[in-house]
């Protein structure tokens, strides 16, 4: 078993704290632990205990759930043009936030389109796409 260090218990917090903000369905539930090889709840989203970053597969495809995929792909292409962008920008962008693991490139994402998106912007609004919408707007 491994301690770890002020720093990297620091460390990780901020990093946990940073992935608050994405909506829990963008996320998938639950991570691998390299110590037990058994999944535990993913420590990305809020209220779930702590665990150390160096004892969980944390690879793009292990953090991020298809739903974000699913949503941009229901996009309507004819109207994101009033948000001034394009449906194939908007995935490309979604395809560049659930390619890594970096807060920053989600946060882009959310600042160039998902702040911006209503139900107007969508061809046949469901409840997914409500839920979505929904959890956008509850974040940051």
């Amino acid at each position: 078993m491994y301690d770890n260090t002020y720093h990297e218990l620091a460390t990780d917090l901020n990093y946990y704290i940073m992935w608050h903000s994405v909506p829990s369905m963008f996320l998938k539930a639950s991570l691998l632990d390299l110590r037990t090889f058994c999944f535990v709840p993913s420590p990305m989203h809020k209220n779930v205990p702590y665990v150390p970053r160096s004892y969980l597969r944390m690879r793009p495809s292990d953090i991020w759930s298809n739903s974000l995929i699913v949503l941009s792909n229901r996009i309507c292409k004819e109207k994101i043009r009033a948000l001034k962008t394009y449906k194939g920008c908007v995935m490309r962008w979604v395809f560049d936030t659930t390619s890594t693991r970096h807060f920053f490139w989600y946060k882009q994402l959310y600042e160039r389109v998902l702040k911006k998106l209503t139900v107007d912007h969508f061809r046949h609004p469901d409840f997914f796409v409500v839920e979505a919408l929904m959890q956008i707007s509850d974040t940051f």
